[in-house]
């Protein structure tokens, strides 16, 4: 008896995560002197990453094949986008703060973001994680030198 077996589907994975450490360092004495030291980090801390893709899943009896329906543009290295074919029908970029600012506080705050506009499409699902998707919100150190910032409060008492 020979048979045949055959399916297709799709996949659909979603990985929200935060990384990252900090130091604290708080010295109260009374009301007179309160210390506050807050540690920067080492290079990078991404504090909130939302990263979602589809892909076309077909199997042909004991062989599996999983086919990634986008690509992910906005986290990729600028040079190597020079070689993708990006689809017009993504959104991508990628900002950062200001470098006046990078300068007087030592970090760099930045954004990543990519998503498929539906809206160019009538037949297209209108959800959020319709395709791949990438959200990025990270700290990058500005300022190698940099260790901690430092808030220190204090009160001294004088006489009249």
């Amino acid at each position: 008896m020979d048979a045949f077996y055959k399916s297709a589907g799709l996949k659909l994975r979603t990985n929200l995560y935060t990384s990252g450490n900090m130091q604290l360092h708080l010295n109260l004495n009374n009301t007179r002197l309160v210390h506050v030291s807050l540690g920067l980090p080492n290079r990078k801390i991404e504090m909130f990453s939302l990263v979602s893709d589809v892909a076309f899943i077909k199997s042909n009896g004991g062989e599996v094949q999983e086919k990634p329906l986008g690509i992910l543009v906005a986290d990729q290295n600028q040079k190597n986008l020079r070689h993708l074919a990006v689809p017009k029908n993504i959104i991508s970029n990628t900002t950062c703060s200001w470098a006046a600012l990078d300068r007087l506080i030592g970090l760099k705050m930045c954004t990543d973001y990519q998503f498929t506009n539906v809206t160019k499409d009538p037949n297209a699902p209108y959800f959020i994680l319709n395709g791949l998707t990438l959200f990025k919100i990270s700290l990058i150190k500005a300022d190698p030198t940099a260790k901690n910032y430092v808030l220190e409060y204090s009160w001294n008492k004088t006489q009249v």
